[in-house]
């Protein structure tokens, strides 16, 4: 039974075994440039120059109306409590 150092040794000397071969000798270095020379093409052709106009965002409908729903909704809501705080106390001082 091996112990846990000598496991980890043996995962370590493991992990440093190519999987397969190098990429150096499935594909020519010739082949390489000739890829890369093709994709670096490819993407150059798809840039495209920014302009101020892709940085800048103006949106279709202004965000005024939800923060405003909101903040009418609890002014009545404060007001309403005020006004059933205000019944309660009276109520309660009456004999």
């Amino acid at each position: 039974m091996a112990g846990l150092l000598d496991k980890a040794q043996k995962t370590l000397e493991d992990a440093d075994a190519p999987l397969s071969e190098p990429a150096e000798s499935i594909v020519s270095i010739e082949e390489r440039i000739e890829l890369l020379a093709q994709i670096e093409k490819g993407l150059a052709s798809a840039r495209r120059p920014v302009t101020p106009k892709d940085l800048s965002y103006t949106p279709q409908q202004s965000g005024e109306r939800l923060p405003l729903l909101v903040n009418c909704a609890a002014l009545v809501l404060i007001a309403l409590a005020a006004v059933i705080f205000s019944l309660l106390s009276t109520a309660r001082s009456r004999p």
